[in-house]
Order: structure tokens, then sequence, then C-alpha cells
């Protein structure tokens, strides 16, 4: 945790400028009620068709290569870039063992948000790409849709 405070601090100016503005979870300025209005806008404005969905477990199966992938993108300098890798991998202790992590976010970690934003970023660009109305708060998405055919697509 000592660590991720000032990692958190050197990140997220770099990254959350390139968050789309579909994602609200877990960002300055943004919260739960921003994220409802704007679905309640689009509903008034007549997209009355709901699709929601959840990533089953998405904090327990980040693919730590991928998101080291993606965070290398911009971050060039390799200290930053072990850091991260080492908090992945650094697992947890319990009932007096030392159990690895292979893949998932430290629970409770305080960069561990900002991570699966940088992560579900390529999830928002390809639901904007398609033309989906899309609204998601963390790891829970709702697509707002003018029509049943719509939703089904």
């Amino acid at each position: 945790r000592v660590c991720q405070q000032p990692l958190l601090k050197r990140l997220e100016p770099i990254f959350d400028p390139l968050f789309d503005d579909a994602s609200f979870g877990y960002r300055r300025g943004r919260s739960t009620k921003d994220a409802m209005r704007k679905v309640w806008k689009e509903i008034d404005g007549g997209r009355e068709w709901i699709v929601d969905g959840d990533l089953q477990d998405f904090f327990g199966s980040v693919d730590h290569e991928k998101l080291l992938t993606l965070v290398a993108q911009r971050v060039a300098d390799s200290r930053v870039l072990r850091l991260i890798k080492a908090m992945l991998k650094a697992g947890s202790y319990g009932q007096g063992k030392l159990f690895p992590s292979e893949c998932g976010t430290p629970q409770g970690g305080v960069a561990s948000p900002l991570l699966s934003n940088i992560l579900l970023t390529p999830f928002d660009q390809e639901m904007r790409r398609k033309g989906y109305q899309l609204t998601r708060f963390a790891d829970d998405w709702v697509i707002t849709c003018k029509s049943a055919a719509e939703a089904r697509a």
C-alpha cells in the first residue's frame, strides 16, 4: 500500500484523460449518480431498452501480462512497470502461508481501481466503435437501446 499511493499519483494523470466518457467508476469528479443521470438522460431521449451486465470475477481474473502491456504503451519507465508487476504478483498471506497471485488485482489495493480502468478502456472503446450507448461503473455496465431488436443485437 505504501508504494501504491505514489504509483497512483504518477499514473492517474497519464491514463485518466484517455478513459472513455462512458467510464464512471473510480474516477475523480464522476460518481454513481453521474452514471445514473447519463442513463436516465438516454432513457428520456427514447433509449428505453436496457441491456446490463457484470464482468464476472473481473478483479479476480485480471490478466497481468495484458494489463502490463497496456500500461507499457504509455509508461516507458521500467522501474514503474516492475513495481506494478511486483504489486500484481505479490499474492496474499493467510493461514501461515503465502499464496502467489497469477491473475487478478490486489483486493483493496489503492492502485487496483485505476489499473482496472486501464484494462477496461479497450472494452469501452470497442463498444463505442460498434455504436453502443455504454455506461460503465467498474465492472458493471449498461447499454441503452431504442428498440428490442437493437437490445437483442
